[in-house]
């Protein structure tokens, strides 16, 4: 298959502009290029840091290409500037959501570099792997071939990546070209939408031991402010987090939903803030909602400004501390979700349960290597027993420890923690109560079309 049918027209003319020198290509055995190689493998880790996770390879090209090309053939005082440049237009860009993070890329970008260049210089290439993604792929394929999933495209990304850093580019184009192939995609290019994930997050699963060392850790949660509490008559809580983008876009019909589709129910949101001015701004938006006695709201600084899966993992920082304000059964909920039913009948015939969590009626690929996968982290219910109180307080520390320790969120963070955590409870609680919300009718609340 030639060049011009295995890759975009314009796919091919960028990154032949961007690894052309003075006419002729780039050649990346002289002794400064592995230089150049480990710059690029330090924007990388600047991609991770800011959770960039570009649409495809255009998008890098598109908005890095130069920048790229001076860390290629920058002397070391240009490249620093260059470095700091790429820094701020990665700040710029983290909002986006995508396929693949720049660092996870770079396997396919190899590919593409194999076409165009003699294969001997594929001997520096190595370099440009960072170990935790290499650890994370190792680690992936061993889960992968243990479920009987060697097939799915995940395993084949894992293995073009091994491939890749031993410098057998062949056999890695070969997992790419298989791995795209499995969903009906063009070689080379992103994954569906539906099937994203994060190959360095998707194996790190807490084990009990490790929540018992969090728990010992007492990571120290956010204090929050307090700026309304919902009625103490309401015999349930409908919890929610969200940052100040989510905020703006989805509180009025989630609030909404809820006071129209519930009788006897609080809501309670709390909002990861990047100042005391928007929070209170955020507050005198809520007065309507929160005079008439079933909305609260809270506060605490965002730690993680513009992270896009933060605000997921945020609302386990404090779901302890909404669970002792209110001493109610808490359905903690996604900002995004709007009710369409009362879930007084749920609560009342969930009582005798610790934690309900929402599993997918139809199960997603790789249940069998990823078990939180399983389920939904956007819906879940705690009971107000001692148990469930329990529950919460572990997963408020296991969260923070998460996070302290990582320093960023991936998405299914989330769902990962709360498999590590019912893990652990059920490991050393004989007695407790895990249901799933499916076996008792349709949901109550539905994700809203963004």
């Amino acid at each position: 298959m030639s060049a011009e049918t295995e890759f975009r027209p314009n796919f091919r003319s960028e990154f032949l502009s961007l690894i052309r020198q003075d006419g002729g290509p780039l050649d990346l055995e002289r002794p400064d290029a592995a230089e150049g190689l480990a710059r690029l493998r330090d924007c990388g880790t600047l991609a991770a840091r800011h959770q960039l996770v570009p649409a495809g390879q255009e998008y890098i090209l598109g908005k890095f290409k130069a920048d790229l090309r001076a860390l290629l053939v920058a002397p070391q005082a240009t490249a620093e500037r260059v470095a700091s440049r790429i820094d701020e237009r990665l700040s710029a860009y983290r909002y986006r959501p995508s396929a693949l993070t720049f660092a996870n890329s770079l396997p396919l970008l190899a590919s593409v570099y194999a076409s165009l260049a003699p294969a001997a210089n594929w001997r520096v290439f190595p370099s440009i792997i960072r170990p935790e993604i290499l650890d994370s792929a190792w680690a992936s394929v061993a889960a992968y071939e243990a479920a009987g999933c060697a097939e799915d495209l995940y395993s084949q990304m894992a293995r073009a990546v091994l491939h890749a850093s031993a410098g057998d580019m062949g056999a890695m184009i070969a997992r790419c070209r298989c791995g795209a192939s499995l969903f009906n995609q063009d070689p080379l290019l992103a994954p569906k939408p539906h099937l994203h994930s994060d190959l360095r997050g998707a194996f790190t699963v807490m084990t009990p031991r490790e929540v018992v060392a969090a728990l010992s850790r007492k990571a120290v949660p956010p204090q929050i402010q307090l700026a309304a509490v919902a009625s103490t008559q309401c015999r349930y809580i409908v919890f929610s987090c969200a940052d100040i983008r989510y905020f703006d876009r989805f509180h009025e019909r989630a609030i909404q939903s809820f006071l129209h589709n519930t009788q006897e129910a609080g809501y309670h949101l709390h909002l990861l803030s990047p100042s005391a001015e928007a929070a209170e701004i955020a507050r005198s938006r809520l007065e309507r909602y929160t005079a008439g006695g079933r909305v609260g709201f809270s506060h605490s600084p965002d730690e993680n400004p513009g992270d896009v899966a933060y605000y997921t993992l945020g609302r386990y920082f404090v779901v302890s501390q909404i669970q002792s304000l209110y001493e109610r059964p808490i359905f903690v909920s996604d900002i995004d979700q709007t009710t369409r039913s009362d879930c007084m009948g749920l609560v009342s015939k969930l009582q005798g349960r610790d934690l309900t969590l929402a599993l997918y009626i139809k199960k997603r690929p790789l249940v069998a290597a990823i078990p939180w996968f399983l389920f939904g982290a956007g819906l879940l219910l705690i009971n107000n027993n001692p148990h469930g109180r329990l529950y919460g307080e572990v997963l408020n520390q296991a969260a923070l420890d998460a996070f302290v320790r990582a320093g960023a969120v991936r998405y299914n963070i989330d769902q990962n923690i709360i498999w590590s955590t019912v893990d652990y409870m059920r490991q050393r609680i004989s007695s407790f109560t895990l249901s799933d919300l499916a076996e008792l009718g349709p949901y109550p609340m539905v994700t809203i079309t963004r």
